[in-house]
């Protein structure tokens, strides 16, 4: 598992590699790892959490933790499936104006 913290325009927990070996999977075990990252950036005040779907079969898992495409980073689908890597984020809090 490999995370990041980066502070752009605003402050951005990045998820970059969260694996559960295949024989482990169905078991909960990434729930409860996407579950406390989720809470460790929010300790952390981020704002925001990004994450690059690769492969891309992961999108309906992090898309049930509240993740949603995100609009700044498109991806072209061809019949619904997306031709790249896919950039997810969850906002965490709104930005102030």
């Amino acid at each position: 598992m490999l995370l990041s913290l980066e502070y752009y325009r605003e402050l951005r927990f990045g998820i970059d590699i969260l694996t559960v070996e295949s024989r482990y999977r169905g078991k909960g075990i990434g729930r409860h790892l996407a579950s406390s990252l989720i809470d460790e950036a929010k300790k952390l005040n981020a704002e925001k959490i990004s994450i690059q779907c690769m492969p891309t079969s992961s999108e309906a898992f992090w898309k049930s933790q509240g993740f949603i495409e995100d609009p700044d980073k498109p991806c072209e689908r061809i019949r619904g499936v997306a031709m790249q890597d896919l950039h997810l984020e969850m906002r965490l809090y709104a930005n102030e104006p």
